[in-house]
This record gives structure tokens, sequence and C-alpha cells, in this order.
């Protein structure tokens, strides 16, 4: 195995400063949310982190019942789920931080929470497209929610420009 050593700082001001530097680094909180989707034609991967100032991340599970889907949500202490996924295999997440001047012209309010309702409903990314098309959402405006399903479609639902904007890809 072949070594490899880094140079050394010259001076105590030089390792000080690289020492602070680095602390600095490993210091800064954050709260970037990180969403992917891997898919190889056979297989879909989701992967979602909740990442936010309230640590009390929570998991629960809702089965399925008379017209909806069972689902697994991801959210925290306060019940109110910000992603997950159903018995379909329809999976998502949201990540904030956008500010667009938006407001739904969408005729439907749902009860309680249209992420949960969105998938307790929905079995395809097309179906959540037309769910959102369909039914309020006013985080849009604030955020943009990453849906795919079980054949590695997926779609970006967000708000831009006054309109809502919809990035799919297969």
């Amino acid at each position: 195995m072949k070594r490899i050593t880094l140079g050394k700082p010259k001076s105590n001001f030089a390792r000080l400063t690289s020492i602070v530097i680095l602390a600095a680094t490993f210091a800064y909180q954050t709260n970037a949310c990180t969403i992917f989707v891997l898919t190889d034609g056979h297989r879909a991967l989701f992967c979602n982190n909740e990442d936010w100032t309230n640590p009390r991340t929570r998991i629960w599970f809702v089965p399925a019942g008379d017209g909806y889907y069972g689902c697994v949500y991801v959210g925290y202490d306060d019940g109110w789920a910000r992603g997950g996924m159903n018995t379909e295999g329809l999976a998502c997440d949201w990540v904030g931080g956008f500010m667009e001047n938006w407001q739904s012209d969408a005729s439907t309010c749902v009860r309680g929470n249209p992420t949960e309702r969105m998938l307790e409903s929905c079995a395809t990314v097309e179906d959540a497209i037309v769910f959102f098309r369909t039914h309020k959402e006013s985080d849009l405006c604030r955020s943009k929610i990453l849906v795919a399903d079980r054949k590695g479609r997926s779609a970006i639902i967000g708000a831009q420009d006054g309109k809502l904007q919809i990035e799919t890809s297969e």
C-alpha cells in the first residue's frame, strides 16, 4: 500500500488557521435536504433525508383500506408527513427554500395533508401530476416535491413564474 503524506503547515499560525477552518467547516449547521432516485430499468430506489431544525424525526405506517393505498410516511413529531411511499411503489419528498409568487388555481381542497392524500390515492407519477394539477397545495410556492414510481419515472413539481412547473424524467 502506497502511503500519501500531506505537507505540514510551516508555522504555528498556519497550524492554528488550518484547525480553525476545519472546525468551522464541521461546526456550520445546514438544513439541506437531499432527495434522489436511482433506477436501472428493472428497479427504482428512492432516497431522501429529513433535514430541519427539529431533530425529532418520525416514521409511521398506515395500512391500506377500502379505497386507499397503504403508506409509510416520514416527518417529524408533529405528525405532518413530509414524504413517504405507498404500497404501489409511489414515493415522494419535499425540499424547501424556494420563494415563488404563485397561487393554485386548482378547485379541489383536500382534507388534512395533501402529501398524505396524494400517496393514499395515486399509483404512478402521472397520477401524482394530475393530483397536483387538480388539488390545492399552498407549499408549492416555497417548496418542490419529487415523486417517483416503481417503474423509474420521476417528476419534480413546483411553481415558477406564477405557474405550476412540472419537470419529468423517465
